[in-house]
């Protein structure tokens, strides 16, 4: 008996554990937190977000660092977003830049 109500609370506290990490969990894709300007910015104000994060992140600068390639391929989407009224328009009523999924 002692070993079932053992195994029982192993079991419990592995699903515990599962459930309280964030291992799984989708980041909703937020222009406005990845260039780091608040959602009343002005285009010039995005334009010079835009640019000194793609000065930090760009391939060129990290060769074989995949973290920052796609860190700057999240830049450029956000960019493209920000200022194109398409993909802002989709965002804003899919939440996609690339229209209904």
């Amino acid at each position: 008996m002692i070993v079932i109500v053992g195994l029982w609370y192993t079991i419990y506290n592995s699903i515990i554990v599962i459930t309280d990490s964030n291992i799984g969990t989708i980041k909703v894709f937020d222009p406005w937190e990845i260039l780091d300007v608040t959602s009343d910015s002005t285009p010039k104000e995005i334009k010079s977000a835009f640019r000194r994060l793609s000065l930090i992140y760009h391939p060129d600068k990290n060769q074989n660092d995949s973290l920052a390639a796609g860190k700057f391929m999240q830049i450029t989407k956000a960019y493209d977003v920000l200022t194109s009224e398409l993909a802002r328009s989709n965002y804003e009523k899919y939440g996609n830049p690339d229209g209904p999924q």
